[in-house]
């Protein structure tokens, strides 16, 4: 295992469009979490599975650091990120955001003769001008990177203030990108309204996951994930599948949560941006993401955390000490995590479910109607087209190299 490229350890998606269920989307990831934190200490585990999980590995590193404080909290209680960590989780989520519109969404969502090189070329141009995502960022609060981020949005995005864009979204999300991508300057406004066509149809998805509605809710699902054999690897939510992404958030209204397009999905993406990087407010900056944590039992916890994909759940399970507490140097007896690429790309959820949808044949707009699908969702990991059998890769896989979640 040791020689192996992390990007093979985190394994990957195929896709054969036009399949019927379930067999147009499989997906070769396994579920390392349990391996590589079994007879840990505790204290370890955070960084352990933020090395595992790369691309995501701040969210790993404050999922799991919750869920170990709630296995050795009393049960029954439930608590939060700190300010400190709710800060992190914001510029990173920001961070993850602006690398997939600018780097993935130019290269893979226009078809040949869409004027995608030229997007290319804008989106690179405003990628290296960002003042988030240079190198040094990384190590600067909120109120260092904050404006200045939010400016560059203004000017290399969007063409106009933030605060009016999302307020004309909350009157109406439909109306506001239809008039954003047609009167918008710069190239992501021509990046939607170039998908508008192919994007801006409907779509019903399947139902939002929000177990963290109701502690009951959070028991049960912490129930399937400890007792379920591969219920991590191929989840469902009270019989059914279940979506995550930023269109599920907590803290979202019913307008929001009810997007009927990819078009709007890849639109939230967008807004959410732009709710991250403006000032905290209650709804706003560190506070929009939802984080928590329950105590399941003695030696038991569950966590999660909104991050980019969608919503991030760990479980763990910790042997007593000498004296029968629990605490960092407890050593781990099992962890469990799901991670929201498991939900999205279910064999039998929405994308597999949208690929059965496509015709067989993969002409220049099936494909591009796949990478819709496949970056509205956003997988955490590479993917790839492939022909009847004997199974035939045929196009390049996407950005995603790590191993995350």
């Amino acid at each position: 295992m040791n020689g192996l490229p992390l990007a093979r350890l985190g394994g990957g998606l195929q896709l054969r469009p036009g399949l019927a269920m379930p067999g147009n989307l499989r997906s070769s990831r396994r579920d390392w979490a349990a391996l590589l934190a079994a007879g840990l200490p505790a204290e370890l585990l955070p960084e352990r599975l933020g090395l595992a999980f790369g691309l995501c590995a701040h969210a790993h590193r404050l999922c799991a650091g919750l869920a170990i404080a709630a296995a050795c909290a009393q049960p029954g209680e439930r608590h939060g990120l700190a300010r400190a960590q709710a800060q992190v989780l914001q510029r990173e989520t920001l961070r993850e955001h602006l690398r997939r519109i600018l780097l993935d969404w130019p290269r893979l969502l226009l078809k040949p003769g869409m004027g995608g090189r030229s997007l290319q070329l804008q989106a690179r141009q405003a990628l290296q001008s960002c003042p988030l995502l240079r190198q040094d960022a990384v190590d600067e609060p909120p109120e260092a990177w904050r404006a200045p981020t939010l400016a560059w949005m203004e000017r290399a995005l969007l063409g106009l203030p933030a605060t009016r864009l999302l307020a004309r979204w909350q009157q109406g999300p439909q109306a506001c990108l239809a008039l954003w991508s047609a009167e918008g300057e710069g190239f992501l406004p021509q990046l939607f309204m170039q998908l508008r066509e192919l994007a801006d149809s409907s779509w019903a998805g399947t139902r939002p996951l929000q177990p963290q509605a109701s502690e009951a809710g959070l028991r049960e699902l912490a129930q399937a994930m400890r007792e379920q054999a591969g219920f991590c690897m191929a989840p469902q939510w009270q019989g059914a599948c279940a979506e995550t992404g930023p269109w599920t958030r907590w803290r979202l209204g019913v307008a929001e949560q009810g997007l009927g397009s990819l078009w709007l999905r890849l639109g939230v993406r967008l807004l959410e941006c732009l709710r991250l990087a403006l000032p905290d407010d209650g709804a706003n900056g560190a506070a929009y993401l939802d984080a928590g944590a329950l105590s399941l039992a003695p030696g038991r916890g569950l966590a999660w955390v909104e991050m980019a994909r969608g919503l991030l759940v760990h479980q763990v399970d910790l042997e007593a000490g000498a004296r029968g507490a629990y605490g960092g140097e407890s050593r781990v007896r099992g962890c469990q995590v799901l991670a929201p690429t498991e939900w999205n790309f279910h064999p039998e959820g929405a994308v597999a479910r949208g690929l059965a949808a496509l015709p067989s044949e993969l002409t220049p707009r099936v494909c591009q109607a796949s990478h819709l699908l496949m970056n509205a969702y956003d997988p955490c990991v590479s993917y790839e087209f492939v022909d009847p059998p004997p199974m035939r890769p045929v196009l390049h896989p996407h950005l995603a190299g790590d191993c995350h979640a």
